[in-house]
Order: C-alpha cells, then structure tokens, then sequence
C-alpha cells in the first residue's frame, strides 16, 4: 500500500475522484479504485482505501457505497462516519448484514483503534500509519482547477435534491476496458455529492453526506467492539 502526504501535487485529488489512481490513499470521500470496484466486494483492502486520512469538523460526514455487478446485482456496500479526531468504517454483505468494522482516532502517527469481524465474531487492535492532511481543501481546489481547465467534461448544471449541482465526467481505458465516472458537485461547496462508477465489472454508486452532531448522530461515531466478541487469536 502507498501513501500520499503533503507536498505532492494535487493533481492525484481530481485523478482519484475520477478513479484514475490506484492503491492506497489518504481520503475517503473518493470513489474506490478501479481494481476495488472491478472487484464489487469491499475486502480488507479496499476498506482502508474508503477509510483512511478524513479528518472533519463542525459536522460529521458519511460517506456511503454500494456495489453491484454485472447484471445490476448488489453484491455488497460499505459506509463510513468521520467527525474531528474519530472515524467508523463498515462494510455489509448483499443483505446489509455488517461483515468488516473498523474504528478509531486519528494522531499524529495514523489512526489507532480496533477492527471488528462480525462473521467471526472477532476483534484485534487496528492500526495505520501515515498524516491526516487537509485533503478538503486540496480537493476543492483540485476540482475548480479541473473544471476551469477542461480536465472534464461539464454535462450540465442540475438540482439533486434542492441542491445546486455541477454534473461532471471522464472516462478511461485500462487493459481494453472501459471505465467512466460521473460526479456532482456541489456548486456552493465544490465536494462531491454523488457519484457514479462503471467498469466492465459492474457499478459501484457513492453518496457523500453531512449530519449535524447531535447526540444520536455522534453515536454513529462513537461504537464499542460488542460484549459477546472475542478478541482474535
């Protein structure tokens, strides 16, 4: 797995949210990687990529996904919570039934926490090393850059739920497959609000999200590993 830490080039923010980069990286918001997505099931390792170096304030931000194959199928979703130092990632099966739960604080060092295996009904101690970076910023910067530039192609300027909207897409070509991304953005904001990603695999379907924190809501955040669960040998 790769890092990406400050000082690169932001160029990677824009090429990622179009699902041109692949490997690990250090914000969720994003669209999975084309080999996760090709592969319609959130392992081990596409859950660190959908979970790792979000670090917000004043609200707490979801992030859900939701993957199906060819013939439209869901084969499984996953959603993360991220609010100031704590974030929750979880992973279902194609019944919504919780598989893979990953759950901490960020420090300087990484994030620290635990992972928790429902089918197994385990937990270990979970750790990943590498800085949260103010990857928001990059990101809105990325996209206006992107858009100005004509890195993208602007479909048109709809309404998504009362929300002003940028539609945006590209589209590439890896190994003779096809693979297109269409997001909209947020015309206040510059974040993303929806997205969608096809390959010849299958779709996977991204909404992002902001919730107040409210006590119910924060107890999204903030879980516990279940009483009955053992720790994993």
């Amino acid at each position: 797995m790769r890092g990406l830490f400050k000082g690169q080039s932001s160029n990677w923010v824009v090429a990622l949210l179009l699902g041109g980069i692949s490997g690990w990286v250090p914000l969720s918001i994003f669209l999975p990687t084309a080999s996760a997505a090709s592969e319609l099931a959130p392992t081990f390792s596409s859950l660190k990529v959908l979970s790792y170096g979000q670090k917000t304030t004043n609200a707490i931000r979801v992030f859900h996904y939701v993957y199906r194959n060819a013939q439209g199928v869901i084969t499984s979703s996953s959603t993360e919570w991220n609010f100031n130092d704590s974030m929750r990632s979880e992973t279902f099966n194609a019944l919504g039934a919780p598989r893979l739960e990953i759950f901490g604080v960020f420090t300087g060092n990484g994030l620290s926490g635990k992972m928790v295996n429902f089918t197994k009904r385990t937990w270990s101690n979970y750790s990943e090393q590498g800085p949260a970076i103010d990857s928001i910023n990059q990101m809105k910067t990325a996209i206006r850059a992107e858009i100005s530039n004509k890195k993208v192609r602007v479909i048109g300027y709809p309404i998504l739920s009362g929300i002003r909207t940028i539609e945006i897409s590209h589209s590439s070509s890896q190994d003779g497959v096809i693979n297109s991304t269409t997001q909209w953005i947020n015309r206040a904001t510059y974040l993303p609000i929806r997205s969608i990603s096809k390959n010849g695999g299958g779709v996977v379907t991204g909404t992002f999200a902001e919730l107040a924190p409210t006590t119910a809501n924060l107890q999204l955040v903030e879980v516990s590993v279940p009483p009955s669960f053992v720790r994993a040998s």
